[in-house]
């Protein structure tokens, strides 16, 4: 749907106000119910037994003394499960462990009860015999040919998706995925270079931190399907891997998203609460609800993946860089995480489509080690590379005396140039975006502070993609002039249903009032990929518009039939049809009235519907080149420039953020407010898993799961923060907007790390940036090289 001119110069009734979210009075009265919250009539409550060691084989598993217990009404192991496995793009994770335990934590056995306490003392009853194995934790050992322990044997006769399947190599059995580019000649690149610059960035082990924990229902009906309500961030994807790991038809799983507190990835492949839940409530003819304590989501629950990346950089005295190579390391845990085989792949957009290097060497490795598997994180491995790559730009343009700013803006690929991969990079503006910081953000203006407090300025530039096209939609125009909205929206917090239903009233020019938007439910919604990659806007959106065309034709041609008129003279606004000749009726005059005494309906059809599908056609990258099999690899590309402002105590080591300011080209914001609120989500997100977050392990083993432990950013650390929204409509969005959800992460980090630099010349490359860090640096420098 290609937006014109016309449409943007267009006045515009809804798209582009800031309403109120259609779901406000709900959350803030207490009234949402999710899943944490919800009860069904004669329900099982299912408590977990979970792994002690990081690596074992299971020798036995007794039940015995658990089943006799009062109230206890079923005991379930691996052997109560199909023996498949599931995954998205590599299927290698058992809903229960069959054989053997690759993590602490991981669910061995599952309890159902009368209650949460008979279900807890039941699981003090089994007794697990394991033989234990060697356990490996570090990322770049266990990537090698001869790994001390290899965690998954069978790797290579894992089912693998189709469609961008993994690289595996038999020479390196710890590594499931492994991304690598090829562009130009890197190693000539650094020989005809002037300057070459080198170093190794790490970031760190850090979690979602949803607010709502993680709880799952289910029930088996007497028409053999199961209903499974579920905090999912995607009802179809859910389904689909239920299907796998349950072997039945998806048409007999139904999956119903309850609100949901927040997600940022780690809900997105919910499916083992989901799967043991199906199965204990189909054995034992009960509602089954499996509700995860806090400590169980911070510590078994998918992580950010840890990256270590190595960087050289091969510039000349002029400053353009004419080589790069990157290798990554991504310490994925025991298992693919769902979808975490494919951030190896996601993190080469963030590495090569902001700079134009004429050869290029990336090799992502995503490699199995034996803590909690990491998967889906809001930034999806774009924000670890930013982070080396951005970190590394401050070093290279201070090493030739160069602007930061103009350093960066020599080296942008220029609009409409294909990027390192071969994608056409149109719309990128990031160099607008800087333009605009730099208008509201002065490096160069410098502020004095009394001892110990040193203030420095940094900046970063990002841009995240969107990927997983493919929305569907189904709009429903009743008699009395109220519509119904029916997609697969998963709402975690970003507002999306509040932009589907501004785009519905824009469309078909009635108030916000008369929409409805359906809540996913994969018997009553059409399919959606679901609230990932910032992609549901964008695509649902789209999906919608084209549903409102559908149902306007529908509406027209019943009016030219009975009318005589033709369509082509024919619009649809506020509720009427009306002609270039004058004629005018209420949409409710085109149904039939008086045929029954029960209710009006169309003749044809009963109402008007209609209905929209929107796909985009992507390519893959090539698994010895990483160059892009189509023009177009993803959607679109949200583009973002970040300047963060701190001020050092070079006594205790502590890091204030004074200000973190952020220019963001969002297309077109559909709701400014909302569009501004997740750009400082995602700020202060990067702020805390930058400056306070860090998941601490012993032996695969979390030792601070819960709040009291977990060091989060908090109100004592506010910060002011500026967010500008910039609004360069892209080619194809609906009403040219693009995602905006996670774009807000990306840069802070960096943009920190440059700053603090700046203030007191100590150069942090291992998150997160903390006062140790910041006091043995300045003692490093005051030491001098060794």
């Amino acid at each position: 749907m290609q937006v014109t001119e016309q449409i943007l110069k267009e006045e515009l009734l809804y798209v582009g106000k800031s309403v109120p979210r259609i779901d406000s009075h709900e959350k803030v009265t207490g009234a949402a119910i999710y899943s944490v919250d919800m009860k069904l009539p004669h329900l099982l409550h299912v408590k977990l037994f979970r792994s002690t060691v990081p690596h074992a084989e299971i020798l036995s598993i007794d039940t015995s003394k658990a089943l006799q217990l009062p109230g206890v009404r079923a005991v379930v192991t691996g052997r109560d499960f199909p023996d498949v496995l599931f995954g998205a793009g590599l299927n290698d994770t058992p809903i229960l462990a069959r054989d053997r335990v690759r993590y602490v934590g991981e669910v061995v056995a599952a309890v159902a009860a009368e209650s949460e306490d008979i279900a807890n003392e039941a699981l003090e009853a089994i007794n697990v015999e394991y033989k234990e194995l060697p356990a490996i934790y570090d990322p770049v050992e266990s990537a090698g040919e001869h790994p001390t322990a290899i965690l998954h044997p069978n790797l290579f006769k894992y089912k693998v998706a189709a469609r961008m399947p993994p690289n595996l190599d038999p020479k390196h059995p710890n590594v499931c995925n492994r991304v690598k580019v090829r562009k130009g000649d890197a190693e000539a690149g650094f020989k005809q270079a002037d300057l070459i610059v080198e170093n190794t960035f790490s970031t760190h082990l850090v979690h979602a931190v949803h607010m709502e924990p993680i709880a799952a229902l289910a029930r088996a009906e007497n028409d053999d399907t199961i209903t499974v309500w579920s905090p999912t961030q995607s009802v179809y994807r859910t389904r689909y891997m239920l299907s796998e790991c349950l072997n039945m038809p998806q048409d007999k799983l139904r999956i119903i998203a309850t609100e949901i507190g927040g997600g940022f990835g780690n809900k997105l492949n919910a499916v083992q609460c989901e799967a043991i839940a199906a199965v204990v409530a189909k054995k034992t003819k009960r509602p089954v609800k499996v509700n995860l304590t806090r400590e169980e989501v911070f510590a078994t629950t998918t992580t950010r993946h840890p990256f270590r990346i190595y960087i050289k950089d091969g510039v000349m005295k002029d400053g353009r860089i004419i080589a790069r190579k990157m290798i990554a390391y991504l310490d994925g845990g025991a298992y693919s995480g769902g979808s975490g085989v494919s951030v190896a792949r996601n993190a080469v957009f963030g590495s090569v489509n902001v700079y134009d290097i004429a050869n290029i060497s990336i090799d992502n490795y995503r490699v199995y080690t034996s803590r909690v598997p990491a998967g889906a994180f809001r930034g999806y491995g774009t924000m670890q590379v930013c982070w080396a790559i951005e970190s590394q730009m401050n070093i290279i343009a201070e090493k030739l005396g160069l602007n930061p700013v103009k350093f960066r803006q020599l080296n942008l690929i220029p609009e409409g140039k294909p990027s390192a991969i071969g994608e056409s990079m149109h719309g990128q503006t990031i160099d607008t975006c800087l333009e605009e910081l730099m208008k509201i953000f002065d490096l160069n203006k410098r502020e004095e502070t009394a001892y110990p407090w040193k203030i420095g300025k940094g900046i970063a530039i990002s841009e995240k993609h969107s990927a997983e096209p493919g929305s569907c939609a189904t709009v429903v125009y009743r008699y009395d002039g109220d519509v119904d909205v029916w997609v697969s929206v998963d709402e975690i917090g970003q507002g999306t249903q509040t932009g589907i239903a501004q785009i519905a009233a824009e469309e078909l020019r009635i108030p916000m009032d008369k929409i409805r938007v359906g809540k996913a439910d994969t018997f009553l919604t059409p399919y959606d990929s679901g609230a990932l990659s910032s992609r549901q806007l964008y695509n649902i959106g789209n999906a919608v518009m084209l549903a409102c065309d559908d149902v306007k034709r529908s509406i027209c041609e019943t009016f030219s039939k009975k009318y005589g008129v033709s369509t082509e003279s024919l619009e649809v606004e506020g509720g009427k049809v009306r002609s270039r000749e004058g004629k005018e009726v209420d949409i409710s005059d085109l149904y039939v009235k008086g045929k029954s005494r029960y209710g009006i309906f169309l003749e044809k059809g009963g109402e008007f519907i209609g209905t929209g599908t929107w796909i985009v056609e992507t390519g893959e990258l090539d698994s010895e080149t990483g160059m892009a099999t189509l023009p177009r690899i993803n959607t679109a590309y949200t583009t973002a420039a970040t300047g963060a402002q701190v001020a050092i105590n070079i006594e205790t080591g502590e890091i204030k953020i004074l200000k973190l300011v952020s220019v963001v080209d969002v297309g077109r914001a559909v709701n400014p407010k909302l569009v501004e609120g997740q750009i400082e989500g995602g700020l202060s997100m990067g702020v805390s898993t930058s400056l306070y977050e860090e998941m601490l392990t012993q032996d695969g083993k979390v030792l601070n799961p819960d709040f009291k432990d977990y060091k989060m950013l908090n109100s004592n650390n506010a910060f002011p923060m500026i967010v500008k929204i910039l609004e360069n409509p892209s080619l194809d969005g609906p009403f040219g907007a693009k995602g905006a959800g996670e774009i807000g992460i990306v840069g802070v980090a960096p943009s920190i790390a440059n700053a603090i630099y700046d203030a007191i010349g100590v150069r942090v490359s291992d998150l997160p940036m903390t006062a140790e860090k910041i006091l043995k640096g300045i003692a490093s420098r005051k030491s001098g090289p060794d």
